[in-house]
C-alpha cells in the first residue's frame, strides 16, 4: 500500500480528471520503491518524512511528464533537489 496518496499526488501533478488514476498509481509505487532503494533502506519507511514524501512527488511528476521513452543521444540527468532532499535520509551501513 502506497505512503502517498493518489488525491495528493493528482493535486501536486494538477490532474482533475480520473482517466490516468492508474497510470498515476503505478508512479506513485515506482517513485516510492526507487526513494525507499536509493534510501538503502533495510526496511521501508513506514511514513515519510516532509523532504521525502516532497522527493516522492518530485519523482511522480517527473515520470508523469516525461513518460514516452527517450531518444538515442538524449541525455538523463539525475535531479539534485531529490538527492538533496534524500540524502539525509540515507541509511549508512558498515
Amino acid at each position: 500500500m502506497s505512503l502517498t496518496s493518489l488525491e495528493l499526488a493528482k493535486a501536486h501533478l494538477r490532474v482533475e480528471h480520473d482517466g490516468e488514476d492508474v497510470l498515476i498509481q503505478v508512479f506513485i509505487d515506482s517513485a516510492e520503491d526507487s526513494v525507499n532503494k536509493y534510501c538503502d533502506r533495510e526496511e521501508p519507511f513506514e511514513a515519510f518524512p516532509d523532504a521525502v514524501q516532497s522527493a516522492v512527488l518530485l519523482i511522480v511528476g517527473n515520470l508523469y511528464e516525461n513518460r514516452e521513452s527517450m531518444t538515442v543521444g538524449q541525455e538523463m540527468h539525475v535531479n539534485r533537489t531529490i538527492a538533496f532532499l534524500l540524502d539525509p535520509y540515507k541509511e549508512l551501513r558498515s
